[in-house]
């Protein structure tokens, strides 16, 4: 599939979340407009309110800020370093501060979500229920049992540098390209029945619709973003305090270790369209 056979308004939309091996046709998370983010109180109405943690109000100054923001593992198992031998900047490790592209002040009104969202009793497992539906609109082709494995390679990665097991900057880079992983088509998934019933109806759409019905599409596309962006941040930090409680310390080494090995054809196409990219934005 070439990228011309897509029609300009998919290639457009597309262009940030997906990638073959043999040709590059877009970028990544970090690439996505920072503006596109789910406004606090449509995201906690979606897991359930409560009286203990309400969520911002429509209008309210965090719902205004939310609005207003700009858009390798070796195989054998070392034994567990003291904790005085661990990297102080281990517990810094953050994908979204450092690859995925959430800027501070982003990050510093997704922080007051999650510490709201920690408070209520299976928050996680309703945040990835809803996630799915997202995927489906956004990431056609994309399954949630496929988002949530990558995505808790990606936190079990955290871990491991977080302990010690692996150093910090590798950590992190680990951390960061399968956080994006979890949210790009590869190559696979592009060849879906669900991502070319999705090709299809998207290109008829733009062939047969008017200029507002797009411009209403476009909109629609853009606050299911909203929400992915949103639930990405809190998906993630909810899943690694899970992980961190339920996989011992010893465990993760083999586990990151399997990780890359299954990924590793996708983390290689991600890494080559980045370079691309970035050689292209060069000139």
């Amino acid at each position: 599939m070439r990228s011309s056979q897509l029609g300009f308004g998919l290639e457009e939309f597309f262009s940030a979340h997906y990638v073959t091996k043999y040709h590059k046709l877009g970028v990544f998370m970090n690439r996505f407009s920072a503006s596109l983010i789910l406004s606090a109180s449509i995201l906690l109405v979606a897991c359930g309110e409560s009286a203990e943690a309400p969520a911002p109000a429509e209008g309210s100054a965090n719902h205004n800020r939310l609005l207003d923001i700009r858009g390798g593992v070796t195989a054998d198992t070392p034994e567990a370093p003291a904790e005085e031998m661990i990297d102080p900047s281990a517990q810094n490790i953050d994908p979204f501060r450092y690859g995925l592209g959430y800027n501070y002040e982003e990050r510093n009104v997704l922080a007051g979500l999650l510490d709201q969202a920690r408070e209520r009793d299976g928050y996680l497992l309703r945040s990835l229920a809803v996630t799915a539906d997202s995927l489906a609109l956004v990431r056609p082709g994309k399954t949630a049992t496929e988002y949530e494995r990558a995505l808790t390679c990606a936190v079990k990665a955290d871990l491991l540098g977080r302990n010690g097991g692996i150093p910090v900057h590798r950590a992190l880079n680990h951390s960061i390209t399968l956080s994006k992983l979890a949210v790009t088509l590869t190559e696979d998934e592009i060849a879906s029945e669900a991502f070319q019933t999705f090709q299809e109806e998207f290109v008829e759409f733009e062939e047969t619709s008017t200029a507002h019905d797009r411009f209403l599409r476009n909109r629609e596309l853009q606050a299911e973003e909203n929400r992915l962006r949103t639930r990405h941040y809190l998906n993630y930090h909810l899943l690694r305090d899970q992980v961190r409680e339920e996989v011992p310390e010893g465990q993760l080494q083999g586990d990151v270790t399997a990780c890359l090995e299954m990924y590793g054809e996708d983390i290689a196409a991600i890494e080559a369209a980045e370079a691309e990219a970035e050689a292209e934005e060069r000139g």
